[in-house]
C-alpha cells in the first residue's frame, strides 16, 4: 500500500521520486496521513523536478491518488524550514511524521 511505503520513507528519512501533476519530482516527505474527507495526503519539501508554479524548493501537499511512478530515493537529513511537526491543518489523521 502506498501510504505504508510513504510512512516507511518518512521513518527512514528517504526521499521519494514520483510523477505528480505533469512531471517527475523529488521530494523529502515530512508527514503523511488522511484529510477530513479520508483522502490520503503527503506533506513534503519539493527538492527538484517538475513544478507548475516554478517555486522550488518549497512545501507541497500531494494527494496520494494522483501520484504515479513512485519510488524511494536517497537519505536526507532533518526537517526543512517552517515545518511544524505538531500541527498540519490539512492532515487530520497522521500516519507518520518527522
Amino acid at each position: 500500500m502506498l501510504m505504508d511505503e510513504i510512512a516507511n520513507a518518512i521513518r527512514s528519512s528517504r526521499t521519494i521520486n514520483l510523477w505528480y501533476n505533469g512531471g517527475m519530482r523529488v521530494v523529502e516527505p515530512h508527514c503523511c496521513g488522511y484529510g477530513t474527507d479520508g483522502q490520503g495526503l503527503l506533506r513534503c519539501w519539493h527538492v527538484s523536478g517538475h513544478s507548475q508554479s516554478g517555486m522550488q524548493p518549497w512545501w507541497r501537499l500531494f494527494r496520494l491518488d494522483e501520484m504515479r511512478d513512485f519510488s524511494i530515493g536517497d537519505e536526507f537529513k532533518g526537517t526543512r524550514p517552517l515545518y511544524n511537526p505538531v500541527s498540519d491543518q490539512a492532515i487530520k489523521r497522521v500516519v507518520a511524521k518527522l
